[in-house]
This record gives structure tokens, C-alpha cells and sequence, in this order.
């Protein structure tokens, strides 16, 4: 039977409130930029769990809409900052709608050092389609690429090729 959670991330300049399949949680956190993250509530009904994310999402200082921000920021920012932040919010959140979630705070990092993402270049897909690229990790909605037999790392925005032909980009 599938359940489906509210979660809420802390992406450094702000709370974001969202959902998705529970099984999918730890994974959908990581395609976010966040410093830290926390499960709200659970349950078997997505529309409720809908419902929920929109409600929380109107609630002074939530937002199921961040502001934009950088992948340094994100990984510059101070988590001690965070956690305080998320824990005293997710523990009110978690009264007021009467859940029974334990609240364990949780950071998805990527499966590469975070430094290497920060010494990487920033860059879009015009700047890097004659390069040959191959793709080291994809972490917080960022792909990092490399120049292969070089130490020169590339970080663009995952959507620079999910919502474009990219076709001739990864020949």
C-alpha cells in the first residue's frame, strides 16, 4: 500500500514545504538544494497529503515556492543555523496538525565532496556543448560534469537539460 509524506526543507534563506511517495523521500530531498530536511506526516492518501502541503505552505515563514538560490550558498550556509530553525518549526508544525512523526532531522548529501561542487564552475548548457563532458554526480538539482584526464568540474542546472532538446548536448 503506498503512503505519501509532507516534508520540509531548509534551504538556508527560508523553510519549503513538500510532498511526494514516502519511498521516494530521501531521493526527492536530494534533487533539492537544502542544508536541512525533516518528514512532517504520512499517510496513505495522497489528495490529504496535498492538502496538507498547500495548507502549510501559506503559513507565515513556509513556502511550497523558495526564492532562488545559489548551490554555494546552499552549501556555504551554516547548518547549525538550520537545524535550530527546522527542529523548533517542524516540532509546532507536528502539534498543530496532531501528527505521530518522530521528527529526525536528515541532510542528503551528494556521493562526491561538497567542495568539489563548490570549486566547480558554474555554467549553462550554450557555454559547454562542444566540450566532451562526462556527468561525476547529480546532486540538489545540479549535474556535476568533467572534463575527462582534467581537474576542471562544470555544475549546471538539471533542467538546463530536462526541459530542452538536449539531444546534440549528449551525443
Amino acid at each position: 500500500r503506498l503512503t505519501y509524506v509532507v516534508y520540509l526543507v531548509d534551504y538556508g534563506i527560508g523553510l519549503k514545504v513538500g510532498s511526494t511517495r514516502s519511498w521516494r523521500l530521501y531521493e526527492r530531498i536530494g534533487e533539492q538544494p537544502h542544508v536541512v530536511a525533516v518528514k512532517l506526516h504520512e499517510e496513505t492518501s495522497a489528495l490529504k497529503i496535498r492538502e496538507l502541503e498547500v495548507e502549510l505552505g501559506r503559513k507565515p515563514g513556509l513556502t511550497e515556492r523558495p526564492k532562488k538560490r545559489g548551490l554555494k550558498e546552499i552549501i556555504y550556509y551554516p547548518p547549525r543555523k538550520s537545524y535550530k530553525r527546522l527542529l523548533d518549526t517542524s516540532r509546532k508544525i507536528i502539534k498543530e496538525i496532531r501528527s505521530n512523526t518522530e521528527i529526525n532531522l536528515f541532510r542528503v548529501l551528494p556521493e562526491i565532496e561538497l567542495t568539489t561542487y563548490s570549486r566547480a564552475e558554474n555554467t549553462v548548457l550554450e557555454r559547454i556543448t562542444d566540450r566532451k563532458l562526462e556527468v561525476i554526480n547529480c546532486w540538489a538539482g545540479y549535474l556535476l560534469l568533467s572534463e575527462p584526464n582534467t581537474n576542471k568540474y562544470y555544475v549546471i542546472k538539471g533542467r538546463e537539460l530536462l526541459h530542452r532538446n538536449s539531444i546534440e548536448a549528449i551525443k
